[in-house]
C-alpha cells in the first residue's frame, strides 16, 4: 500500500509542477498586454513618439492618433521596414440642407386683397378693388370666390378721343360696376430663392379658373341727347395665373393676371341722322349686336393665412 500511494506521489508533484509553469507561461503575456494597452487619453496626446514609431499628426503637430484614423479612416504604407503613416486629415466637403415646404397651406383659409388694373383696352381704362378667398383642401387644390368693385373708377383714354377726332371713328366702349366670381385654384409650382446668400424666400405658382357674373353698360358716344345706358348682368367665365412670395408663414405678397371673358352689349354707332324723333328714343336701336370679350386684368396685393399660428407637422 504505501509502495503504491509512493508512486502516485511520484506522478502527482512533477504534474503540478507542469501546470503551475504552464500559468505563468500563458498569464505573463497576457498581463504583459493588459499593462501596454492602458493608457489615458492624456497620455496618448503628450507622449512623444519612440524611435520606429510614426508621430501624430494634427494641427500644431499635436492631437490624437485614434481621433485622426478615425477622421481619415486612411492608412500609408512607406519607408523602411514596413513602417505605417497616418495620412493627413482632409477638409470635410460642404453639405448644403433642402429646407422642406415653409408656409404649409392645407387646412388654411386665404385671403387676397389686391388692386386690379386693365390691360388690354387702349380706350378704356377698367380699375378695381378686388377681394377674393380660398379654403385649400390640400396642399395644392383650393376652392373659392372673388369680388371686384369697379365703381366710378372707369376712364377713357386720350387715345379714344383723338381716334374720334381725327379719323372721325366712333368707337363704342363700355363701363364697369361690380362681377363676383366662383373660383378654383390649383398650385404647381413651388420652390425657394436665396437672397445675398443670407435670406431664403418660399414661392409658389397657382392657376385659377372659374365662373360668375359682370354688370356692365355701355358708355354713349352717339346721340348722347337721348341714349343712356342700365347696367346689366353679363356671364363671365375667367382664367388666370399667379405667384406669390412668402415674408412669413402667414403673409406673401402676390400678383396675378386673370382674363375675365364675357358677350358684351355694345352702342350701336350707326349715324341716326336721318331717324325720326321716335327712332332715336327707342331703345332696342340705341344697341347692336353682342361681342366677345376679353377683359384682362393685372391684380397685386398681398395674401393672409388663417390660423395665423398653426403647429407644422413633416413627414419623416
Amino acid at each position: 500500500m504505501r509502495n503504491h500511494v509512493a508512486d502516485r506521489s511520484r506522478w502527482v508533484f512533477p504534474g503540478a509542477a507542469c501546470l503551475a509553469l504552464g500559468a505563468l507561461l500563458i498569464g505573463g503575456p497576457t498581463h504583459a498586454q493588459e499593462e501596454e494597452m492602458s493608457f489615458t487619453t492624456e497620455e496618448t496626446e503628450t507622449a512623444p513618439a519612440e524611435e520606429g514609431e510614426a508621430a501624430p499628426t494634427g494641427e500644431e503637430g499635436t492631437g490624437s492618433v485614434f481621433d485622426t484614423t478615425l477622421s481619415t479612416g486612411l492608412l500609408e504604407e512607406g519607408g523602411e521596414g514596413g513602417e505605417v503613416a497616418i495620412a493627413k486629415p482632409t477638409k470635410p466637403p460642404e453639405i448644403w440642407a433642402v429646407q422642406r415646404i415653409w408656409a404649409k397651406k392645407q387646412g388654411r383659409f386665404e385671403l387676397f386683397p389686391s388692386w386690379g388694373i386693365s390691360m388690354n383696352d387702349p380706350y378704356v381704362s377698367h380699375q378695381a378693388a378686388s377681394i377674393s378667398g380660398a379654403y385649400y383642401i390640400t396642399e395644392v387644390l383650393a376652392v373659392g370666390a372673388s369680388f371686384l368693385w369697379y365703381g366710378k373708377l372707369n376712364q377713357q383714354e386720350d387715345l379714344n378721343f383723338q381716334v374720334t377726332r381725327s379719323f372721325r371713328v366712333l368707337i363704342p366702349i363700355n363701363e364697369y360696376l361690380l362681377n363676383w366670381n366662383i373660383n378654383f385654384y390649383y398650385t404647381p409650382l413651388y420652390g425657394k430663392f436665396s437672397v445675398f446668400r443670407k435670406f431664403i424666400f418660399n414661392w409658389d405658382v397657382w392657376i385659377t379658373g372659374g365662373i360668375g357674373m359682370l354688370w356692365t353698360r355701355p358708355i354713349p358716344v352717339i346721340d348722347v341727347e337721348y341714349r343712356s345706358f342700365d347696367y346689366g348682368w353679363r356671364f363671365t367665365g375667367n382664367i388666370g395665373l399667379g405667384i406669390r412670395i412668402f415674408l412669413t408663414r402667414y403673409l406673401a405678397i402676390a400678383t396675378e393676371v386673370r382674363d375675365y371673358m364675357y358677350m358684351e352689349e355694345l352702342e350701336n354707332t350707326s349715324p341716326p341722322m336721318e331717324w325720326s324723333e321716335a327712332q332715336r328714343a327707342d331703345k332696342g336701336n340705341w344697341t347692336g349686336p353682342s361681342k366677345f370679350t376679353n377683359n384682362v386684368m393685372w391684380h397685386f396685393g398681398v395674401c393672409l393665412y388663417f390660423p395665423l399660428d398653426v403647429t407644422y407637422k413633416y413627414e419623416k
